[in-house]
């Protein structure tokens, strides 16, 4: 009876898989580290959403960018083609990028119409989150003051006619920098930073505001224009995707972080903005 006992307990004490032991704690091991690395990291699930899925069945990532007249679209060519690369990682010839040229207002139809998948073009980050999906953001840009060089401003006082573009980042920084000083400006409308620039020179207004990379974009070769030490407040840029594809957004998102932590975008913008 007690020979009996002691061999139940030997096996219940499972002696057997002793010699096994090393083999099977090395698999649970890899097997934790696995889970780990996918529970930590999001972009395996975000590669196997419907939003790549359709991306990468259609061949291309197509991008909704400006013109290369703005000093910022070398850098966001560069996020894009980054971008890209993780979605096609067998895509070495940039074979599956696609840049679609057009306006600031006209990429945001082509974002609903399904025109673009992806929108990096000096798109505020948050603008519109009823409508659009924002990565983080990628470049934060100074709004500032602009007036004929020599003169010099510190601040706007009342009744200060200002020139902006209608419907504007811009504008609305400059309503908002009104309101705290709880003073009024006499802000005439543009529709574009030619018109604004052009008027400023002729003197029809005495000031003008924008941001600075934009004014750079315009006036670099204009010495009768110069920026004030005013900054009105600053804007971050984000790359743009619908509502609908906040996988796209999110991969934009693990991007553009990485190239911060690695310092690749600071040289990027040193590159193609600051200097």
């Amino acid at each position: 009876m007690r020979t009996t006992r002691v061999k139940v307990l030997d096996y219940l004490n499972i002696k057997w898989i002793k010699p096994y032991i090393k083999y099977i704690v090395g698999a649970l091991i890899i097997i934790l580290i696995a889970l780990l690395i996918l529970t930590a990291t999001p972009e395996p699930q975000l590669m196997a959403s419907a939003e790549v899925s359709i991306v990468r069945d259609n061949g291309q990532l197509r991008v909704g960018i400006l013109s290369d007249k703005y000093i910022t679209t070398g850098l966001e060519k560069e996020i894009a083609k980054r971008i890209e690369n993780r979605i096609f990682p067998d895509d070495t010839d940039g074979d599956s990028l696609k840049f679609v040229n057009s306006y600031s207002r006209i990429l945001g139809y082509k974002l609903d119409d399904g025109s673009v998948d992806i929108i990096i073009a000096l798109s505020e980050k948050d603008a519109n989150t009823g409508a659009y999906a924002y990565s983080s953001a990628y470049f934060t840009d100074d709004i500032v003051a602009i007036a004929k060089s020599g003169v010099s401003l510190d601040e706007f006082s009342e009744n200060t006619v200002v020139g902006c573009i209608q419907n504007s980042s811009a504008k609305t920084k400059l309503n908002a920098y009104a309101k705290e000083r709880k003073i009024t400006l006499s802000i005439h409308d543009f529709a574009s930073y030619e018109d604004m620039l052009k008027a400023l020179e002729k003197g029809t207004i005495p000031y003008a505001v924008l941001e600075r990379s934009i004014f750079t974009s315009f006036a670099k070769d204009n010495d009768s224009l110069a920026v004030t030490p005013l900054v009105i407040g600053k804007i971050e840029y984000a790359c743009a995707c619908s509502i609908d594809s906040p996988a796209l957004a999110s991969i934009a998102s693990i991007v553009i972080d990485e190239m911060k932590d690695s310092g690749e975008l600071n040289e990027l913008i040193n590159k193609y903005i600051e200097n």
